[in-house]
């Protein structure tokens, strides 16, 4: 079921709580004068837009405020057809079966119009996404990016991506982050052998990083009891592409403390990452 909400149609909680929880980490991480990570991201779905209108809407306590750190935010995708957008946060107030309640709304407003504190969210959707038109609108309209366009992009599964008519632009950013990170967190990629253009990749990222501290894997293939020859051939996977220094610094089970935030058969999910920066997020941001 959803609903009107402002100037964005918003969709009430329905999937995996996980991924607004994802939201609630990243925006508490921000809360404590922490920039927002980079996310790159190789799904096309929208998971990741309607999990954030999700987590930006939910109902708030009558009398209290929102406890987001900004008023506005600018979503990056960096793909030329679908333009930097802002949306502006407002709170309401209304009644419904008789109760007061307020939540917050959202609205496309002029980028120059914004008011207060306004946050920047890179998304990197390298394979392209169902709300990235083809070509270029002839007709510039706000972007509505959490709905599918009728001729999304999608990149084909070719060998060079950088030069098969993709978005370039959106991958030299990506590039560019890799480059300049200090640590890396990679969810649910297994590296596959077949994949020679994402070794490619990692290796002219990664490569030339000099400040790099960590590479956090989360897989569920890494804490597997039946079968340990998977999880170790995924790990020499990736020491390849690295040089013999980088590879020390690469962690297959973030537990700084010794002790697994989360208990089988978790180990290494999604939920596992969530988890972890919502508890400790110092652990895996800062690479304690």
């Amino acid at each position: 079921m959803d609903v009107q909400v402002g100037g964005v149609r918003a969709f009430e909680m329905s999937g995996p709580q996980t991924y607004r929880a994802f939201w609630e980490a990243l925006f508490g991480w921000v809360s404590r004068g922490n920039d927002l990570p980079k996310l790159i991201t190789f799904n096309y779905d929208l998971v990741l837009e309607r999990s954030l209108v999700q987590e930006l809407t939910h109902e708030i306590i009558p009398k209290e405020k929102s406890k987001l750190p900004f008023d506005n935010f600018v979503l990056h995708y960096h793909y030329t057809p679908v333009p930097d957008s802002t949306y502006q946060l407002e709170l309401v107030r209304y009644r419904d079966d008789l109760s007061p309640k307020q939540r917050n709304t959202i609205k496309y407003v002029d980028a120059g119009s914004a008011k207060g504190n306004t946050l920047d969210i890179e998304i990197l959707k390298l394979h392209g996404s169902l709300n990235f038109h083809s070509h270029k609108p002839a007709k510039v309209v706000p972007h509505n990016f959490m709905f599918m366009v009728k001729e999304p992009y999608i990149l084909p599964p070719v060998f060079n991506k950088m030069l098969s008519g993709s978005p370039g632009g959106m991958w030299k950013c990506a590039l560019d982050h890799l480059r300049r990170a200090k640590n890396i967190i990679i969810i649910g990629y297994s590296l596959p052998q077949t994949d020679i253009y994402m070794q490619y990749f990692l290796k002219a990222g990664v490569g030339p990083n000099v400040d790099l501290n960590k590479i956090f894997v989360f897989d569920p293939v890494l804490f597997s009891e039946k079968d340990t020859s998977i999880a170790t051939a995924m790990k020499e996977r990736y020491a390849s592409c690295f040089s013999t220094q980088l590879r020390r610094r690469i962690c297959f089970s973030p537990a700084p403390d010794g002790n697994q935030i989360i208990a089988p058969p978790h180990l290494g999910t999604t939920l596992h990452f969530v988890t972890q920066i919502l508890q400790k997020p110092e652990s895996i941001f800062f690479g304690l």
